[in-house]
């Protein structure tokens, strides 16, 4: 019987827990790694590596150097069904081991795909040449950190560069990445398999809910919402700066966009501006509306503040970057919550207990 989205409401789910060793360049899967005990997986949107964790075992078989990945099984007997869900794959770091009989017991931790781009660095400077493609440059950087054959570009389409631009010997690699995709409004991330993923950046506002959380008797979260109200460092003004040389000649464009009058943050609301500013070398056209976009833009990106909640829960298949509605009510009395929210963090807690979750979603709109 397949799987309902309502199922995740009934009593009686059971969960496991099934950990493969892969192989680290192809990902390939290589074999079941036994002896796991309970670990914790910290999910942040806005994070470098976007996942990173740890994991307890016993009298394991891990063998040191092979990639873990974690395949999570709701299991409900009274029905006669289940699903499984592949919920990441991880580079390993053993700081916390004992052997005894060639039995692996300790602490492993564990770090998304991305952490290959993170510790890896240029060893000599890259040159975005006018005119050459933004994505055959990031072909280039998977080429020199060994990660060509797990990289994809997911639905953004390519542009290339109008001015030259050197990216210096010693950048971090995810540094260099991330700045193609900000050239081509684009976002690098990881996905459940281990790809490292080029993919389209949609504002928060823009993207559909994906995900309700149940509410009332089918409601899977605990008693008790943590609200957090950021009324301090949000920007409310961003400005971009276009420089290009022309026979000799130095030629600069600036933009600028601020929150609307409205808005919480605002100047009109707060008295005082919160300003990020940027300079950048590849814009088309070179217009002062293009730089006012592109400001316009990246203000959608750092303007962070407003409200945060957090609740704890069982598990419910959504997954950070996804907008989704969360309803709550304490008691009939209470006005309650129904808000949109961009999921920025997840704390999984896996163990003999089952599957448990900590998110934290940042308000997009108000029901």
């Amino acid at each position: 019987m397949a799987w309902a989205a309502s199922d995740w409401t009934k009593s009686g789910i059971t969960d496991s827990f099934r950990w493969v060793m892969c192989d680290n360049r192809t990902l390939a899967e290589l074999g079941d790694m036994t002896g796991f005990v309970d670990g914790r997986i910290s999910a942040s949107y806005e994070g470098d590596l976007k996942y990173s964790g740890s994991i307890n075992v016993s009298s394991s078989n891990f063998t040191t150097g092979r990639l873990l990945r974690l395949y999570y099984t709701a299991t409900l007997a009274s029905e006669g069904k289940s699903t499984t869900i592949c919920l990441g794959t991880f580079h390993t770091g053993n700081d916390n081991q004992r052997y005894i009989h060639g039995r692996y017991t300790g602490t492993i931790e564990l770090y998304s795909m991305l952490k290959t781009q993170t510790d890896s660095k240029l060893l000599g400077s890259v040159t975005f040449t006018p005119g050459k493609s933004a994505l055959n440059v990031w072909w280039q950087l998977h080429q020199g950190s060994g990660t060509k054959s797990i990289a994809l570009v997911n639905g953004v389409k390519d542009a290339n560069w109008k001015n030259e631009e050197i990216v210096d010997f010693g950048t971090q690699r995810l540094t260099a990445l991330n700045k193609i995709a900000d050239f081509l409004t684009a976002q690098v991330t990881v996905d459940a398999n281990g790809h490292i993923v080029l993919v389209p950046y949609v504002a928060p506002a823009s993207k559909p809910v994906n995900y309700s959380v149940p509410s009332g008797s089918s409601s899977l979260v605990f008693e008790g919402v943590d609200v957090t109200v950021n009324r301090t460092d949000c920007v409310n003004r961003y400005g971009i700066r276009y420089e290009k040389t022309v026979d000799k000649k130095k030629v600069t464009i600036y933009g600028q966009a601020r929150l609307a009058a409205d808005n919480s943050y605002s100047f009109e609301k707060r008295g005082r501006f919160v300003d990020e500013t940027e300079t950048i070398q590849n814009m088309t056209p070179e217009t002062k509306d293009r730089a006012n976009a592109i400001a316009e833009s990246r203000l959608k990106r750092f303007a962070r503040g407003g409200v945060q909640y957090t609740f704890d829960s069982y598990y419910m298949p959504y997954a950070i970057g996804d907008v989704i509605r969360f309803t709550y009510k304490d008691n009939e009395a209470s006005g309650g919550i129904d808000v949109d929210g961009l999921v920025t963090n997840i704390e999984y807690t896996l163990g003999l207990t089952g599957m448990k979750m900590q998110t934290t979603i940042r308000r997009v709109r108000t029901r």
